[in-house]
C-alpha cells in the first residue's frame, strides 16, 4: 500500500471516529434528558468502536483487493509497448478477472459488515444502533473528506 493510500485510510478512520465520538456523546445526551430510562451504558462506546474498526478493515480489503487486481493486470501485460488495438484486447480478455476480484472483494466486505451487525444483535456487549451509525455513515465521511481536500487543497 503506498502512502496515498495509507493516508486515506488514516483520514478515514479520523472521520469514523469522530462520528463514533458523536455517537456517543449523542447517546449521553439522550440518557441526560430521559434519566429514568437506562440508555448510556459501556455497550454504546463499544458498539460505536466495533462499527469503527470493521469500516476501516472494510476500506482495506477494498484497497488492498483493488491493489491486487490492478497489480496482477500489469504485471500481466509487461512492459511492452501496444497498439491502441492490442491494448483494447488485452484489456477485455482481463477484464473479467479484474471484475470477479472487485465483487469478491464486495461480496467479503459487506458479509463482514452483515456478521458485524448480527454479532451486534446478538451479543450483549455491543449497543446494535451505535455499531450501525459508523457503519451506515462512511459514505457521508468519504465524501466530507473528499469535499474537504477539494476546498483546503490537496491534503
Amino acid at each position: 500500500m503506498d502512502k496515498s493510500m495509507k493516508k486515506e485510510l488514516l483520514y478515514l478512520a479520523l472521520g469514523e471516529g469522530l462520528v463514533s465520538a458523536l455517537t456517543v456523546v449523542g447517546f449521553l445526551i439522550v440518557q441526560l434528558i430521559f434519566k429514568d430510562k437506562e440508555i448510556f451504558n459501556y455497550t454504546v462506546i463499544t458498539g460505536a468502536v466495533l462499527g469503527t474498526v470493521v469500516v476501516v478493515v472494510n476500506f482495506l480489503i477494498l484497497t488492498l483487493s483493488a491493489n491486487r487486481a490492478i497489480n496482477a493486470y500489469l504485471a500481466e501485460r509487461g512492459d511492452k509497448e501496444l497498439t491502441e488495438e492490442e491494448a483494447e484486447e488485452f484489456a477485455k480478455v482481463h477484464e473479467a478477472r479484474v471484475k470477479l476480484a472487485v465483487a469478491r472483494s464486495y461480496i467479503i466486505r459487506t458479509l463482514l459488515t452483515l456478521g458485524t451487525l448480527v454479532g451486534a444483535f446478538l451479543l450483549s456487549w455491543f449497543n446494535p444502533i451505535a455499531t450501525a451509525i459508523p457503519l451506515l455513515s462512511y459514505k457521508l465521511v468519504l465524501y466530507l473528506i473528499q469535499f474537504i481536500k477539494r476546498k483546503v487543497g490537496n491534503c
